[in-house]
């Protein structure tokens, strides 16, 4: 009698046992189907997102204002040129001309003087022409045959004279062989001139061109 309350006392407890393995089972099954189906609908993390970001509109460029061609100014009138009047030019040397008529000596600084004659260019006469050495003439000295004196006159004209003789005088217009040159240089044939300048304080350098 025993025996069987205990065969049935533990066949009562291998059900119960059973049934709740089973029952626990069945809950372990469903926990896993459900995190497998969560695992499904759950988006992936770790990926890198790209992120756009909307560009900011341009502002637009303000319109350059095409500036108008402005009319050319009409071309002003060039002023007449000034004209040139009393000035003796050689050896690379411009010198203003003074009226010197028998004055006792050249003129001071940088001028030279009509000491005998008027000065013109087209008056087929002689033009006899004194300038300081040191000083306005002292250029005479570079003056040979063939080299040129261009002299303006008081009414502007221009005249190029070409040198054919040089002379040494004393202050008495004798030579050194001791001829008398005045004639020679005062009253030369058509239009010429004459320059004189100091080579010391007895002879004078004389240079003729026509």
């Amino acid at each position: 009698m025993k025996k069987k309350v205990r065969l049935l006392v533990v066949s009562i407890v291998l059900g119960l046992s059973l049934l709740f393995v089973s029952s626990v089972s069945g809950v372990n099954d469903e926990m896993i189907f459900e995190h497998a189906v969560a695992q499904k609908t759950l988006p992936e993390t770790k990926s890198k997102l790209k992120i756009v970001l909307k560009k900011k509109a341009a502002k637009p460029k303000p319109k350059v204002a095409v500036k108008a061609k402005a009319k050319p100014k009409p071309k002003a009138k060039a002023k007449p040129k000034a004209v040139k009047k009393n000035e003796i030019t050689f050896s690379g040397k411009t010198i203003p001309l003074v009226n010197s008529q028998g004055a006792a000596a050249a003129p001071k600084g940088n001028k030279a003087g009509y000491w005998r004659g008027n000065g013109k260019v087209n008056d087929k006469k002689t033009t006899h022409i004194i300038g300081h050495n040191p000083g306005s003439f002292a250029g005479m000295f570079k003056l040979k045959k063939g080299s040129i004196i261009k002299v303006v006159d008081s009414d502007g004209k221009t005249r190029n004279y070409k040198v054919y003789s040089i002379l040494t005088v004393n202050d008495n217009v004798y030579g050194k062989n001791g001829k008398d040159y005045w004639s020679t240089i005062f009253n030369q044939k058509g239009e010429a001139i004459s320059l004189q300048t100091c080579i010391n304080d007895y002879w004078n350098l004389i240079v003729l061109a026509k």
